[in-house]
């Protein structure tokens, strides 16, 4: 199955990191879409220690937070936070 969000088409089984806390139920509020086409969701805490990222598939990630349909196109190499779920995504190049 295919997954549009963020501009683009994905596979559902497409793999990704995730932050514990976002699997543990905080909304995401970053986003990065790495130049290779990686995908990186973060509930935006500055300190995530090695093992507070897990590798799970992109469905699993839209099925608990449904609200990245609204995410604007990311491309890659980009990185969008917001300050809150509901709350207006800002873009801007990673470095």
């Amino acid at each position: 199955m295919i997954i549009s969000f963020a501009g683009y088409d994905f596979l559902d089984s497409k793999a990704c990191l995730v932050c514990s806390h976002v699997i543990e139920g905080n909304p995401i509020l970053a986003f990065f879409h790495d130049d290779d086409g990686d995908l990186h969701f973060s509930c935006g805490r500055d300190a995530h220690l090695e093992g507070d990222w897990l590798v799970v598939d992109i469905e699993d990630v839209i099925t608990r937070h449904s609200d990245l349909y609204e995410l604007p196109t990311v491309r890659m190499g980009e990185i969008a936070e917001r300050n809150a779920r509901g709350e207006e995504w800002m873009i801007f190049r990673g470095t």
